[in-house]
């Protein structure tokens, strides 16, 4: 068993997991660990399509995440119905956000520089300075729009 179906099995009651793994069988009395492996091993491949990144049992984002992917895929083997809703929801609510996150193989920046940010000043671009206060500019040619101090007309 490998740490998701482990994860998905400690979340899950007994029954539940014997329900969904055994499709219109409702004397089934033990869980097919086949399907239960084929759900995880499902749900490990959907993840570098949608989150960017392999899945790791070693992240506990990662296997959170995983669950409603594992509880999704048995649904579909269930019986189609619900699960098809439930795959589209598990991505958008837990791996579109995981990508934000931990996906596209991102480096967490990090340093060890001894260095501060300077905090940054207010600077002016040379042409809005001082020595241009008090002139009045002509409107560009043809133009009545410039301000209502204008006294040429267009």
């Amino acid at each position: 068993m490998s740490v998701l179906t482990d994860a998905y099995e400690a979340r899950y009651s007994v029954q539940r997991v014997v329900e969904l793994t055994n499709p219109g069988d409702p004397n089934a009395t033990t869980k097919n660990a086949t399907k239960l492996a084929a759900a995880g091993t499902d749900t490990e491949a959907r993840f570098p399509v949608e989150v960017g990144v392999a899945f790791d049992e070693t992240d506990a984002r990662h296997v959170q995440a995983a669950i409603g992917g594992v509880h999704a895929f048995l649904h579909i083997y269930l019986d189609g119905g619900a699960g098809p809703k439930m795959l589209k929801a598990w991505i958008a609510d837990h791996l579109k956000p995981l990508s934000l996150v931990t996906g596209r193989d991102r480096i967490a920046p990090s340093s060890t520089s001894n260095l501060r940010p300077s905090t940054p000043r207010a600077v002016k671009p040379g042409f809005d300075i001082g020595a241009f206060d008090g002139m009045a500019l002509d409107n560009p040619a043809g133009s009545d729009s410039y301000s209502a101090d204008s006294t040429q007309s267009g």
